[in-house]
């Protein structure tokens, strides 16, 4: 295989992630990041949304259900131990023992989709909100094609989130606006996708989450320089080829001199 330049960017490769988030007092909620490891080979030692590549496990569902959904799923299975699943009946999980099961199953070797089946589960479309879709951009050697949702936290499972110690090395449940907080001050590093999806929920109580117009239209950012300065044009930045912006607030992003990303307009 050749060498990806400019001239043949790779190929996207399709990845989900998933806003995993807790409801707290008064309308607002927390979410769970974690920190990829350190010897990661994309993006390693930031803080991410649990998530990661599709496999072909993911597609035998149906042709009816998006692989990308079970792919976030299972991905955030795995980082975290949160199992968006529900009993063939349709009720809410009542207890973690079916949980327990899918784990016994997957440590034996069973596939995600034979170990939720055997476990009498189904995977719980309903409780993902698609609200984002990011490319990674073409100059780059390792690409995504990466689907957002957002979900709440099942109630058996409120205390269950905890970082898997091998993709991701540790996680922290925060507000949207201390992780912002966080990062501004350099306790924390996030990727840009990370950032402008903390700075749209960081506007919004829990109950508009499912209610907000999420642009759900691939952003794939045009990386350039101006003025010395890393910038990251978005759609309807005058540095991007499309035209029509998905935010109105926000048409690139750009670093400061500590390499920090901001959002900003022209």
């Amino acid at each position: 295989m050749s060498t990806p330049s400019a001239a043949t960017p790779a190929v996207p490769l399709p990845a989900a992630t998933v806003v995993v988030a807790r409801a707290c007092p008064d309308d607002t909620f927390e979410v769970f990041l974690v920190r990829r490891h350190g010897k990661s080979g994309f993006m390693a030692g930031a803080h991410v949304f649990p998530g990661g590549k599709i496999d072909e496990d993911d597609r035998c569902f149906g042709d009816e259900v998006d692989p990308f959904a079970i792919g976030a799923i299972r991905e955030t299975y795995e980082e975290t131990g949160v199992l968006l699943a529900r009993p063939e009946s349709g009720l809410p999980l009542s207890s973690t023992g079916p949980i327990e099961a899918v784990s016994a199953r997957l440590t034996s070797g069973e596939p995600f989709s034979h170990a939720l089946g055997r476990a009498g589960l189904l995977p719980d479309l309903a409780a993902l909100i698609p609200i984002a879709w990011w490319i990674t951009p073409a100059q780059e050697p390792r690409r995504f094609d990466t689907r957002f949702f957002f979900a709440l936290v099942p109630a058996v499972q409120r205390h269950r989130a905890m970082a898997d110690g091998v993709e991701v090395e540790d996680g922290v449940w925060l507000s949207p606006l201390a992780a912002l907080e966080r990062y501004r001050g350099g306790a924390l590093r996030l990727a840009p996708p990370t950032l402008v999806t903390l700075e749209e929920l960081a506007q919004l109580p829990l109950s508009r989450v499912a209610r907000h117009p999420w642009p759900l239209v691939p952003v794939e950012p045009a990386i350039t320089e101006v003025d010395g300065r890393l910038v990251l044009a978005l759609p309807g930045d005058p540095l991007h080829p499309v035209k029509t912006p998905v935010w109105p607030h926000r048409t690139r992003i750009v670093t400061d001199d500590e390499g920090h990303f901001a959002s900003a307009r022209p």
